[in-house]
Protein backbone atom coordinates (compact mmCIF):
# COMPACT_ATOMS: atom_id res chain seq x y z
CA UNK A 1 0.00 0.00 0.00
CA UNK A 2 2.92 2.29 0.72
CA UNK A 3 4.18 1.72 -2.84
CA UNK A 4 0.83 2.76 -4.30
CA UNK A 5 0.77 5.89 -2.19
CA UNK A 6 4.40 6.81 -2.89
CA UNK A 7 4.20 6.37 -6.66
CA UNK A 8 0.57 7.46 -7.13
CA UNK A 9 1.43 10.00 -9.84
CA UNK A 10 3.37 7.46 -11.92
CA UNK A 11 0.81 4.63 -11.79
CA UNK A 12 -1.20 4.59 -15.01
CA UNK A 13 -1.79 0.86 -15.44
CA UNK A 14 -2.53 -2.05 -13.14
CA UNK A 15 -2.22 -5.77 -13.89
CA UNK A 16 -4.28 -8.02 -11.60
CA UNK A 17 -3.57 -11.74 -11.58
CA UNK A 18 -6.09 -14.09 -10.05
CA UNK A 19 -4.77 -17.62 -9.58
CA UNK A 20 -6.66 -20.82 -8.97
CA UNK A 21 -5.33 -23.82 -7.03
CA UNK A 22 -4.87 -27.15 -8.73
CA UNK A 23 -7.19 -29.86 -7.48
CA UNK A 24 -4.41 -32.32 -6.64
CA UNK A 25 -1.43 -30.11 -5.91
CA UNK A 26 -0.11 -26.99 -4.21
CA UNK A 27 -0.58 -23.60 -5.79
CA UNK A 28 2.75 -21.83 -5.56
CA UNK A 29 1.25 -18.61 -6.95
CA UNK A 30 -1.46 -17.99 -4.38
CA UNK A 31 -0.78 -14.98 -2.20
CA UNK A 32 -2.78 -13.45 0.61
CA UNK A 33 -3.88 -10.39 -1.32
CA UNK A 34 -6.31 -7.98 0.29
CA UNK A 35 -8.10 -6.76 -2.83
CA UNK A 36 -10.45 -4.56 -0.81
CA UNK A 37 -7.53 -2.73 0.79
CA UNK A 38 -5.92 -2.24 -2.61
CA UNK A 39 -9.21 -0.83 -3.93
CA UNK A 40 -9.47 1.52 -0.95
CA UNK A 41 -5.97 2.86 -1.62
CA UNK A 42 -6.66 3.20 -5.36
CA UNK A 43 -9.68 5.37 -4.55
CA UNK A 44 -7.65 7.31 -1.98
CA UNK A 45 -4.96 8.15 -4.57
CA UNK A 46 -7.58 8.80 -7.28
CA UNK A 47 -6.28 6.09 -9.63
CA UNK A 48 -7.76 6.67 -13.08
CA UNK A 49 -5.61 4.34 -15.17
CA UNK A 50 -6.45 1.11 -16.91
CA UNK A 51 -6.55 -2.30 -15.26
CA UNK A 52 -6.44 -5.78 -16.76
CA UNK A 53 -7.22 -9.17 -15.28
CA UNK A 54 -5.08 -12.25 -15.86
CA UNK A 55 -6.39 -15.68 -15.00
CA UNK A 56 -3.31 -17.64 -13.98
CA UNK A 57 -3.36 -21.42 -13.82
CA UNK A 58 -0.68 -23.97 -13.13
CA UNK A 59 0.13 -26.68 -15.69
CA UNK A 60 -2.54 -29.35 -15.77
CA UNK A 61 -5.40 -27.11 -14.67
CA UNK A 62 -8.68 -28.14 -16.30
CA UNK A 63 -11.27 -25.42 -16.82
CA UNK A 64 -14.82 -26.19 -15.73
CA UNK A 65 -16.45 -23.22 -17.49
CA UNK A 66 -15.87 -21.21 -20.66
CA UNK A 67 -12.97 -18.73 -20.49
CA UNK A 68 -15.29 -15.81 -21.26
CA UNK A 69 -17.42 -16.69 -18.22
CA UNK A 70 -14.35 -16.94 -15.97
CA UNK A 71 -13.12 -13.52 -17.15
CA UNK A 72 -16.55 -11.99 -16.50
CA UNK A 73 -16.63 -13.50 -13.01
CA UNK A 74 -13.16 -12.12 -12.31
CA UNK A 75 -14.12 -8.67 -13.60
CA UNK A 76 -17.27 -8.68 -11.45
CA UNK A 77 -15.21 -9.75 -8.42
CA UNK A 78 -12.74 -6.89 -8.98
CA UNK A 79 -15.54 -4.36 -9.41
CA UNK A 80 -17.35 -5.55 -6.27
CA UNK A 81 -14.26 -6.01 -4.11
CA UNK A 82 -12.06 -3.17 -5.34
CA UNK A 83 -14.57 -0.78 -6.82
CA UNK A 84 -12.70 -0.54 -10.12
Amino acid sequence: MDFLREFRKQIVYMHCAISYPMVNGPNRWRRNVNFKEIGDVLREIHFEGDATIELAHENGFVRTRPLKESLKMSRDFMRKTMGI
